[in-house]
């Protein structure tokens, strides 16, 4: 009767079949994909966050030369020549004569013009360029202030650009992540101060 009770004990333990270990195998597969899918969107994520944050920095880098020529400008100029480049100003370009400054702070005769406008060979940057009267602390140039831009654009409080008194700022960049388009827009408002 020992025997037998042992034989039966024994046949009952007969361990895992090849049924449960695939439904265990799938099971376990199923669970992988879906912590791999979203350590994947994390990851996506967490890159598309960096990339807005990267996109953001370069707006606000391009933004601050133009709040400063606008703070400091005596007035916005309806057409310019700046360093041998002709400006119009418009809603996509601006053009603002300066006292020129000396590297104590003091204001100098004469005046520096600076213009702003997206490169004409390279629409995603934005270019500022400079021609300072003699003695000014600018230098007369064409300089790089922001790269990826989309959009440029510029409002003023009046009808009539070169009678504004402020200025309205809208700088958007931007950058493809795959074939998702990743945006950062920003804007301000400045008042002319030397007027």
């Amino acid at each position: 009767m020992a025997y037998t009770q042992n034989k039966l004990r024994l046949h009952d333990q007969r361990g895992v079949g090849y049924i449960e270990m695939m439904a265990s195998i799938a099971l376990f597969a199923i669970i992988a994909m879906t912590a791999a899918e979203i350590s994947i969107s994390i990851l996506r994520l967490a890159r598309r966050e960096q990339i807005r944050a990267d996109l953001h920095k370069a707006a606000a880098l391009g933004m601050e030369p133009l709040r400063e020529a606008a703070k400091g400008a005596n007035a916005v100029l309806a057409t310019a020549t700046i360093a041998g480049s002709t400006y119009n100003t418009s809603n996509q370009q601006v053009a603002f004569s300066l006292p020129p400054i000396d590297a104590q702070g003091v204001v100098l005769s004469g005046t520096d013009y600076i213009g702003f406008r997206k490169d004409t060979t390279d629409p995603t940057l934005l270019i500022q360029e400079t021609q300072a009267a003699s003695g000014s602390v600018r230098q007369t140039g064409k300089a790089t202030i922001a790269r990826f831009v989309d959009t440029f654009a510029v409002r003023y409080n009046t009808s009539t650009p070169a009678l504004a008194t402020g200025v309205e700022f809208y700088l958007e960049t931007t950058a493809l992540d795959g074939t998702t388009r990743i945006r950062a827009p920003l804007q301000t408002i400045v008042r002319l101060e030397n007027q």
